[in-house]
């Protein structure tokens, strides 16, 4: 009887911690990279053209995406005096 509460209370702990981390990686990502999906002619949904290659506004997309997540990192680290 007690294996199966120690089993139990180990598959509870996992499922918290699994929903944690679920929800912190959503904080620092939801909401702030929006892309368009008109890149020009050549060019498919990703930004990507036939070689692979990105186009100039898809990779100015993506560096201002950046930005605004390591400024959130940045000012959540801060609000819980992380560093």
């Amino acid at each position: 009887m007690k294996y199966k509460f120690i089993i139990i209370a180990i598959l509870v702990f996992l499922k918290i911690i699994g929903i944690a981390s679920h929800a912190k990686a959503g904080y620092f990502s939801y909401g702030l990279c929006d892309y368009s999906n008109d890149y020009g002619f050549g060019y498919d949904n990703n930004g990507l053209n036939e070689f692979g290659q990105k186009s100039i506004g898809r990779i100015i997309e993506e560096s201002q995406c950046n930005e605004k997540q390591s400024k959130r990192i940045n000012e959540f680290m801060k609000e819980k005096k992380i560093f």
